[in-house]
């Protein structure tokens, strides 16, 4: 049977040093550094382990082991996912002083504007 709908998921098989991971329509990306890999949503989550990223694509799953991480797409092919490295501050991926989030991204929209 196939998963259906959107999704991001995880699962750890017994008796293996591996966790894999598959997605659709939900955001699902791979930190990677020499000695431990990470998987998230969004780069911020681990954005201050490492600054590589892959950027997985609807169907891909992913095998992710501490010395790095292999794809197969929905047809079970391996396929490369790039690994590219961000340019962002892990400063600015925090609250910023700011209660939450959104007040956060209120206030940064002329600076997000300026910079487009």
């Amino acid at each position: 049977d196939r998963i259906e709908g959107s999704y991001a998921v995880a699962a750890v098989i017994g008796g293996r040093e591996a966790v894999y991971a598959a997605r659709n329509d939900s955001p699902l990306v791979v930190g990677a550094s020499d000695s431990t890999q990470y998987l998230a949503s969004d780069v911020p989550a681990f954005l201050e382990f490492t600054d590589r990223v892959a950027y997985l694509e609807d169907g891909d799953v992913v095998r992710v082991t501490p010395s790095g991480f292999t794809v197969t797409d929905e047809r079970g092919e391996r396929v490369h996912r790039a690994t590219e490295t961000v340019d962002w501050d892990p400063q600015d991926t925090g609250k910023g002083g700011y209660d939450h989030y959104m007040l956060k991204e209120i206030n940064e929209q002329p600076t997000a504007l300026g910079r487009s």
